[in-house]
């Protein structure tokens, strides 16, 4: 799952929280 964080923080930005 933190790794989905980080490709999607690239996309989304502040997504990381989601984590």
């Amino acid at each position: 799952m933190a790794t989905q964080t980080v490709e999607n923080s690239s996309k989304s930005g502040p997504r990381r929280t989601t984590v």
